[in-house]
């Protein structure tokens, strides 16, 4: 992400309404459901709501990748500087010292993976609205269709 996009790591906590130090997996509940709440495809009949969903969507997509992005930076950041102090072969035994690995529970994403799970998540997001705006505008027709086949006597055709 280019440092331009970046946002500030407290007003992305703000954007997102976390008031602490959060979790990969707090960072993605939060995310999840505020873009539940702000979706523009829940405002289709109000454009002044939708243009201000858009908005904020936006703010919340820009926080979350800012989040995401720094919290797997510190994340490899913590697993390389315990690579690097924790695993020297010891001269006298022959095994490995293992550091504790306070991350193991977390998946281990580098750039190229965050990169396509963002490309997914856009691809799977643009797809759905489609269907759903596919899907309201064949409902119209069908109401429309049946509404004119009322107004002239006639019984609609029903598929």
């Amino acid at each position: 992400m280019p440092i331009a996009d970046k946002m500030d790591i407290q007003r992305c906590l703000e954007i997102l309404e976390l008031d602490h130090t959060p979790s990969s997996a707090e960072i993605r509940q939060a995310y999840k459901d505020l873009v539940n709440v702000w979706h523009p495809d829940r405002f289709v009949h109000n454009p002044r709501l939708r243009e201000k969903a858009e908005k904020k969507l936006k703010d919340i997509n820009r926080a979350y990748q800012s989040l995401i992005s720094q919290s797997q930076w510190d994340m490899n950041s913590e697993q390389s500087e315990l690579h690097h102090s924790g695993t020297e072969k010891s001269e006298y035994h022959g095994n490995t010292k293992a550091a504790p690995n306070h991350s193991s529970h977390l998946p281990k994403t580098g750039k190229t993976e965050l990169a396509v799970e963002f490309g997914t998540r856009a691809v799977l997001t643009v797809c759905y609205s489609l269907y759903k705006v596919f899907n309201h505008v064949v409902a119209e027709l069908e109401a429309k269709a049946e509404r004119e086949a009322t107004a002239e006597g006639q019984k609609p055709n029903k598929r």
